[in-house]
């Protein structure tokens, strides 16, 4: 069986909840496969860690004002996950038309939002 173990540093235990080393089974005995999964979980590894740097210090405890803020904004624009509509195979025909007509709306409406600021842009209301 292969797997996956690193240290993590210790500036950065707090994202993986003060463990010292992220350890993973890939529960394979194949060679190929449990290389995909090292880079993989090396990529999601260095990813998470340049995240942290990125968002610096700010990034450890974000106030908890401005969190609840853009989570009322995500449900009033229906975009929390437990919003967004979904279907499987048992799905009936009604409801997966109705999962097309919402995703065809929020297509329009990201291009609606799209074409509006870039017009905004070009006549100069709204400067980045």
């Amino acid at each position: 069986m292969y797997g996956y173990r690193r240290r993590i540093p210790a500036e950065v235990r707090y994202l993986w909840g003060g463990v010292t080393e992220k350890v993973v089974s890939f529960k394979t005995t194949d060679i190929t496969e449990a290389l995909k999964r090292r880079d993989e979980e090396d990529r999601l590894f260095e990813a998470k860690i340049a995240t942290h740097k990125a968002l610096g210090e700010s990034g450890k405890d974000l106030p908890q004002e401005k969190v609840r803020k853009v989570v009322r904004w995500l449900s009033s624009q229906n975009l929390l996950p437990q919003s967004m509509p979904s279907i499987n195979a048992l799905s009936s025909e009604k409801a997966i038309d109705e999962f097309i007509a919402e995703r065809e709306f929020h297509h329009q409406r990201q291009y609606a939002e799209g074409h509006c600021q870039r017009k905004l842009l070009e006549t100069g209301r709204v400067t980045l």
